[in-house]
């Protein structure tokens, strides 16, 4: 049980490299879309797959899975509510 465990983190964590990696060079140079881009990569990358890994962590340290569960709840909202805020700063914010 405890290889599968990791294989899946290690599959996580490379999800989330592969997402940033994207995410910058996407947003490299392009510093009025800038917002847009990483408000979309942290709804769709970031937010799902490090409340994953961060909870699968937590609830594997304690050897709880409702931590890791509360952990997801907690963190998931946090980070898309995040990325919302940057994805519409990026949308109303007027070009100079």
């Amino acid at each position: 049980m405890g290889s599968e465990l990791l294989v899946q983190l290690v599959i996580v964590l490379f999800d989330l490299i592969v997402g940033l990696y994207i995410g910058f060079r996407l947003g490299k140079g392009k510093s009025i879309k800038r917002n847009i881009i990483w408000g979309i990569v942290t709804i769709l990358v970031i937010a799902p797959l490090l409340a994953v890994l961060v909870s699968f962590i937590i609830g594997f340290m304690l050897d709880d899975g409702w931590t890791g569960i509360a952990i997801m709840v907690i963190t998931f909202p946090l980070f898309f509510f995040i990325g919302i805020g940057r994805l519409f700063t990026g949308i109303t914010r007027k070009n100079k």
